[in-house]
């Protein structure tokens, strides 16, 4: 039977129109990148979904937040038999 490791990131919209998006959360870590001038710096949604998927993870589902400016994504990837 194939086994699945799973990959949570949550992404938040930084702009008013949905357009520019952060991970903010990794697997319920902080995704900080490192800090810049305005503060805390986190990657990029398309860079890191970009990463993501060379590393062999595929989406597997998307869940709204709490509130409008946040979702969560899932991703899944299979386990080598060992």
């Amino acid at each position: 039977m194939q086994k699945w490791e799973y990959l949570t990131m949550i992404v938040n919209s930084i702009d008013e129109y949905g357009v520019d998006l952060i991970v903010t959360y990794m697997n319920g870590k902080s995704a900080t990148v490192g800090k810049d001038f305005f503060g805390i710096q986190f990657p990029s949604f398309y860079e890191r979904i970009n990463s993501a998927g060379q590393e062999g993870w595929e989406l597997a589902g998307i869940d709204n937040c709490t509130h409008q400016k946040c979702a969560i994504y899932v991703f899944k990837r299979p386990i080598p038999p060992n």
